[in-house]
């Protein structure tokens, strides 16, 4: 039987490649999420003094909403910050708790390439559509466009971390 390439300590790099993405994603949340805050600061300054908001705030602040919440899932996961229910696993023996972890994690991963593709077929029939917002007449497609980007990139990070997982190598 030959060793695998990889030690228990090194991460793959296909793992890396999804980090470098995820951080990336991660930033554009962080900013989202910033320029959501200032939005609301200056609505809430408008109507107070002015009595008047800023037309379409509400709608901007929700696909900002969305926006940041499917830029920041992958990372999330690296950062193994997802809420985790170990009803099975850890009463299991380690081994057959790993691979229970595991295949939960295989299945999860498939879960998530599975919403990203019925996403990405849904922004592909609101574009056909040429459907827009209410206020503002944004279009909706991008912001679903990102959310396949970011339930994909989970998606693949939960299949590696599936992989890891089986062969017994560390969490990044």
């Amino acid at each position: 039987m030959t060793p695998s390439p990889l030690c228990k300590n090194q991460r793959p790099r296909v793992m890396v490649a999804a980090d470098a993405l995820a951080e990336g994603l991660n930033r554009i949340a962080g900013a989202i999420l910033f320029f959501m805050m200032l939005l609301t600061l200056i609505d809430v300054i408008l109507r107070k003094f002015w009595s008047q908001g800023i037309l379409g705030g509400l709608e901007l602040t929700e696909f900002m909403l969305a926006g940041m919440v499917f830029c920041a899932l992958a990372q999330a996961e690296i950062e193994d910050r997802h809420v985790h229910v170990d009803l099975f696993a850890g009463r299991n023996p380690a081994r057959a708790g790993k691979h229970l972890t595991a295949f939960v994690q295989f299945l999860s991963a498939l879960m998530m390439g599975a919403i990203s593709v019925s996403s990405f077929l849904y922004a592909l029939s609101i574009r056909t559509a040429r459907e827009v917002s209410l206020d503002l007449g944004i279009p909706r497609y991008p912001l679903i466009l990102v959310a396949t980007l970011g339930c994909a990139l989970l998606g693949f990070v939960m299949l590696i971390r599936s992989w890891m997982t089986f062969y017994g190598m560390r969490r990044p």
